[in-house]
């Protein structure tokens, strides 16, 4: 993951579909979680079902991601503006 590289800590669920025991892991580890799924409709969608299933425990936002922009080719300046322009789902 490319957010390894610019020193932010990072973990991909590797689908839009993230399993019960993942949710669980991130709950364990994590106090705010920045979901980065890409600026498309399956993502917006995978977004909201991730909100859902974690914002009871932790705190969600959601990256301002650029359309059409691939989260693993992002730039450092790129992450800090999706960063710093995050925001709830709901």
């Amino acid at each position: 993951c490319r957010f390894w590289l610019y020193g932010i800590p990072a973990v991909g669920t590797l689908t839009a579909n993230t399993t019960n025991e993942q949710a669980s892991a991130i709950i364990s580890n994590f106090n705010k979680v920045y979901v980065g799924y890409d600026k498309d409709k399956a993502g917006e969608n995978a977004s909201l079902k991730l909100f859902y299933k974690l914002s009871p425990f932790v705190d969600v936002r959601r990256l301002a991601m650029l359309p059409g922009k691939d989260p693993d080719k992002m730039t450092p300046e790129e992450i800090v503006f999706a960063i710093d322009h995050s925001y709830r789902l709901a």
